[in-house]
């Protein structure tokens, strides 16, 4: 009985411990001075992005006959210092891009402490791209972690089309995937990709590898059975982080973000 007991208690103490330090499990930011220099072969623009108790920072990358911009919301580590080369998955299509560092992240000041925060922090982001192109469309694109981010964003100010790249069907199920021993109601941060595209009238697009190593491929099946509006784009062998190494990942940005064609004779 004491045995039970104290595994009992291990167990509590451990999933106690893992909801406390739950930031620390989900987000690995990069860190960047302040006087840190970007090296992209294209040019750009850093931007400061108030928030309530500091500042984000971003990367707008302009094109000169932009169509629409692309907002992107990035993975759960690193920083701009190599989540800024997106843009050359982009760079042969007329769009403006627009990157965002995550609190804590890069040059963004503060801690991630609330998945409303990343909400709000999002919502901060798309208007101050907007201010930016205020005639512009948007396209907003998410990646990894950032495809909940991205999706919520879209219920709020519905974009011309929604790409996620290697989505989760949402964090408590795919916690639960993974640690089927954590109870998903410990999970804080929800990210509730398939409630969200649920309520989305516009084109939704699904990119994942089916050797998905982090979420497995499964959940992008599930996010396209939920939602009729969802297209499924399979990265046959492609993982978690090597889509780009792919040709039918180029293949795709490229008929996905195509110029309309001319209609003129």
């Amino acid at each position: 009985m004491k045995i039970v007991v104290s595994v009992v208690g291990i167990y509590i103490f451990l999933m106690g411990l893992m909801y406390i330090a739950q930031e620390k499990l989900i987000f690995f930011p990069e860190n960047l001075p302040e006087d840190y220099s970007f090296s992209f072969s294209a040019s750009f623009e850093e931007v400061l992005i108030p928030v309530e108790d500091g500042q984000l920072h971003a990367l707008a990358f302009e094109h000169p006959q932009a169509l629409a911009t692309i907002l992107y919301f990035h993975g759960n580590a690193g920083s701009l210092a190599s989540w800024g080369y997106v843009y050359e998955h982009f760079q042969s299509l007329p769009y403006n891009i627009f990157i965002i560092d995550y609190r804590g992240y890069g040059k963004s000041d503060g801690q991630i402490s609330s998945e409303a925060q990343l909400q709000q922090d999002a919502l901060a982001a798309y208007l101050s791209a907007k201010k930016r192109y205020p005639q512009s469309t948007f396209v907003f694109y998410g990646r990894s972690i950032g495809t909940g981010i991205a999706s919520w964003l879209a219920t709020q100010h519905p974009p011309s089309m929604l790409i996620l790249e290697s989505p989760y069907f949402n964090l408590p199920t795919l916690v639960g995937d993974i640690y089927p021993f954590v109870p998903k109601f410990l999970v804080k941060y929800t990210l509730m990709n398939n409630v969200h595209i649920s309520k989305l009238d516009i084109p939704i697009h699904l990119l994942h590898g089916t050797n998905d190593e982090l979420i497995p491929f499964q959940h992008s099946e599930r996010l396209k059975n939920s939602c009729d509006k969802a297209q499924l784009h399979i990265i046959d062998g492609g993982g978690h982080n090597d889509l780009s190494l792919f040709a039918k990942y180029h293949k795709t940005i490229q008929k996905l973000l195509a110029p309309p064609k001319s209609t003129t004779p």
